[in-house]
């Protein structure tokens, strides 16, 4: 399926304190500084936009909308949190929510999402 992103896109900047992966969904972990999310009830902060090693400055996607690798099979219009491998899932009740899925998918596929961080 081709992606095309029309919106403007809101990114910052951080300290990545270990490697992180494009696609991988990050926390804020001290001042300026991100780590891997690995725990649904991790504070999701945005998606890494490109491989990054520990200590270099992360380009990190906060808001807009953003085609990123699916963990798992993802319905469409469905919340979506973090696996152990800091890709996206589907959500569960209780879990921090990173956004809203555009489309379907297989696992590591890439799908179109809305973020929009929320707690269900």
């Amino acid at each position: 399926m081709s992606h095309s992103i029309t919106n403007p896109l809101v990114c910052d900047t951080f300290t990545a304190v270990n490697d992180l992966l494009k696609d991988q969904l990050v926390k804020i972990v001290s001042d300026n500084s991100v780590d891997v999310a690995t725990l649904s009830t991790d504070l999701l902060l945005g998606f890494v936009k490109c491989d990054t090693p520990a200590g270099c400055q992360v380009g990190v996607q906060v808001a807009g909308v953003i085609c990123v690798k699916t963990g798992a099979a993802v319905s469409a219009g469905i919340q979506l949190t973090v696996n152990s491998s800091g890709f996206i899932v589907p959500a569960a009740p209780g879990d921090c929510v990173i956004g809203i899925s555009k489309e379907a998918g297989v696992t590591g596929q890439l799908i179109s999402i809305l973020i929009r961080p929320a707690k269900i």
